[in-house]
């Protein structure tokens, strides 16, 4: 038979038709091992016998028969190149094509094509090697991964790289190892998502130096499981809600709760505003007003009302794993000092764990002692300025001073940090007005009289600090490194438009972990008040001239002896919150 003059389907796999190609077997032959002239030697011998509808099968066998008469060795790569499977990400097996490679390159990473051929032709040239049965798509990924390397396109490969755990680290998850929160199927899950999107923020949200500033302990991102997702935290516009109603959906065309008229409605909305909210924000939760509100509905057994309302918040804040919720006290006449004792005095669960006190009153102190309330999720206390009704805090990021290094007086090191702080802040607020504009959020994206409940650009911007006691071993002085940060924040305020605030830090996960990689014992949290009290007052008004919030001041409430309380009481006195622990 002559050279073929016309065109010719061959008959695939699958069963469809597809125009004879000769440049495939080329292709085929080369990657098996064969040089040019022979690939195209053998690939015109093929082109001369074929015919309308021969199997590729058939194809592939004659191939082989003709380099078996060549090269056996190069018959047998070619066998294998020709019948290799990939198992795909969809649990299918099917016939490796690396153009498949180039393609997912270009799409993915935006390198040029040429470039990306040149590297699916290196992990052919791998897989050839490694004689398996079938290969997986995570396997190709990571050769592809090495091969960048081998190119110096960290970069890329940072984009290209695959997300996930090991095997050993789920099977530690499943026998309850490293879990926080509690040993169940729903931590578990959560723990394994938690930890692919905090590796996708540090990867392909952040740039990488501001991913290393974090892993390194030059700074911590709160939350970071949640940075791409939610805010941190909101204070809710009751009024509007009980008032107006809830629309979930944001559209004003689907309302599912109308106003509270009875006290059912009230502590119903409460718990569905809470458990909806909990979904969307990584941290508190603030229910300015409540108490006013609280008395409309409270028509006789205020006592009882109130003990079923706490329960309720108690409930739906645990379910969801939200962090904390926050019932404002602000003085509401007589109502208010007969609610306070309730709300202490609520029995919780069997541990009587039912929220933290940050105390205001010695009879609130007096009520707390001999309590646990550590392990709660409801803290009472006066809602903070920037916590007004649909405002809050969106990320905060927390700088470790100790990592500040002695610059003979000068604070470069501290303003680097704090300008690595103000890049992912920017970022943070970038992906929250992203999040707004897709409607990804249910309870937050609610529209109320043709204006969003949740706005971005209300929220606060925290940078906090820890380790600032470290500055004065290296010759920086306290107050010249916080009257530096005070001016920097002050400066991001004007220029940026964005509601920055400075704030020492009172995350104790935060500063152990700085703690954990500095190879310290985490920085004591609690005082001894009797032995520090003027040591306390004198700090805190220090920072206060500088920060613009601090947190409050931890005691340990279970061994309160009438001379801590008087201490309390006396810091109270001068404005000093206290929380006990």
């Amino acid at each position: 038979m002559g050279s073929v003059e016309y065109l010719v389907e061959v008959l695939k796999h699958g069963g469809s038709l597809s125009e004879f190609d000769k440049g495939k077997i080329v292709k085929t032959c080369m990657t098996a091992g064969c040089s040019l002239d022979l690939a195209s030697r053998i690939a015109g011998e093929i082109e001369s016998i074929c015919y309308p509808g021969m199997p590729t099968i058939e194809i592939r066998e004659k191939v082989y028969g003709m380099l078996c008469d060549i090269d056996k060795e190069l018959a047998e790569k070619y066998l294998y190149r020709t019948n290799l499977r990939v198992r795909t990400s969809d649990y299918q097996l099917k016939k490796f094509n690396g153009q498949k490679i180039t393609d997912s390159l270009v799409t993915e990473t935006l390198v040029d094509e040429e470039f990306a051929s040149q590297i699916a032709k290196a992990v052919e040239k791998e897989l050839a090697k490694l004689k398996l049965d079938y290969v997986t798509a995570p396997l190709i990924r990571e050769i592809v991964n090495v091969k960048l390397l081998e190119e110096g396109m960290e970069s890329v490969r940072a984009k290209y790289t695959r997300l996930g755990m090991p095997v050993y680290d789920v099977k530690e998850l499943f026998r309850g190892v490293g879990l926080e929160g509690g040993f169940c199927p729903q931590r578990i899950r959560d723990a394994m998502a938690e930890q692919i999107i905090t590796e996708y923020t540090l990867l392909n949200i952040l740039p990488p130096a501001l991913a290393d500033s974090h892993l390194k302990g030059d700074l911590n991102i709160h939350y970071i499981r949640d940075f791409p997702l939610k805010a941190e935290s909101f204070s809710h516009p009751l009024k509007i809600f009980l008032e107006k109603g809830l629309d979930w959906n944001g559209t004003e065309t689907f309302v599912l709760e109308k106003p509270a008229k009875t006290g059912g409605d009230f502590v119903r909305h409460l718990r569905k505003i809470s458990y909806s909210a909990g979904l969307e924000l990584s941290g508190l939760q603030v229910f300015p007003g409540i108490l006013e509100l609280a008395k409309k509905f409270a028509r006789k057994d205020a006592e009882k009302f109130v003990k079923e309302m706490v329960s309720e918040l108690s409930y739906a804040s645990r379910i969801t794993e939200s962090g904390r919720v926050m019932l404002s006290l602000e003085d509401v006449g007589d109502f208010s000092k007969s609610l306070v004792k309730p709300l202490l005095e609520n029995s919780g669960d069997a541990n009587g764990l039912v929220f933290w006190i940050d105390a205001k009153d010695a009879q609130t102190l007096r009520t707390a002692v001999g309590r646990k309330p550590w392990g709660a999720q409801i803290i009472l206390g006066k809602t903070p300025a920037y916590f007004e009704p649909e405002m809050g805090v969106a990320q905060t990021v927390c700088i470790n001073l100790a990592h500040a290094e002695s610059l003979e007086g000068e604070v470069e090191s501290v303003q680097r940090l704090l300008k690595d702080a103000k890049e992912i802040l920017i970022f943070k607020k970038k992906m929250l007005q992203e999040n707004h504009r897709k409607g990804l959020w249910s309870y937050l994206g609610q529209m109320q009289e043709g204006t969003a409940v949740y706005d971005p650009l209300k929220q606060e911007y925290v940078i906090s600090f820890c380790g600032l006691e470290s500055v004065s071993e290296k010759e920086l002085g306290e107050t010249q490194v916080l009257e530096s940060m005070r001016k920097y924040v002050n400066s991001l305020k004007k220029k940026s438009g964005m509601r920055f605030m400075l704030k020492k830090c009172g995350c104790p996960e935060c500063c152990a972990r700085f703690a954990r990689i500095d190879g310290k014992r985490s920085c004591k949290n609690k005082v001894n008040l009797l032995e520090e009290f003027g040591e306390v007052v004198e700090r805190w008004n220090m920072i206060s001239r500088y920060a613009d919030s601090q947190s409050p001041i931890e005691v340990d409430g279970g061994k309160a002896s009438k001379k801590i309380i008087e201490a309390c009481t006396g810091l109270l006195e001068r404005g000093i919150p206290i929380r006990f622990v």
